[in-house]
């Protein structure tokens, strides 16, 4: 099986005030648990923002499939959605 033709399905929440997602996986027998902690491994954009639902405010900073860099806010003001990544980036300067 090639990773290109592998679809595990949607996600789903485990329990009401959980934030956590559990993906049932038909053709490989583990489950994959989100556990809310700093990790040195990528994760799928769709559940960083299934877990950004509920927020105040937002701001996607990425790449599309072409590389291209691609960035959208939910604040209006420009200035303001640049002190969020501004301090966003000072937590991660710092590790936290």
């Amino acid at each position: 099986m090639d990773d290109k033709s592998y679809n595990p399905g949607p996600l789903r929440a485990v329990g009401s005030d959980d934030a956590r997602f559990v993906q049932a996986d038909p053709v490989r027998t583990a489950q994959v648990i989100r556990l809310g902690c700093t990790t040195r491994l990528d994760i799928e954009p769709h559940v960083i923002l299934e877990g950004a639902k509920g927020l105040r405010c937002i701001v996607v900073i990425g790449y599309d499939a072409d590389g291209s860099e691609h960035f959208a806010s939910s604040m209006a003001d420009g200035a303001d959605a640049l002190w969020l990544i501004e301090r966003c980036k000072a937590r991660l300067l710092k590790g936290e």
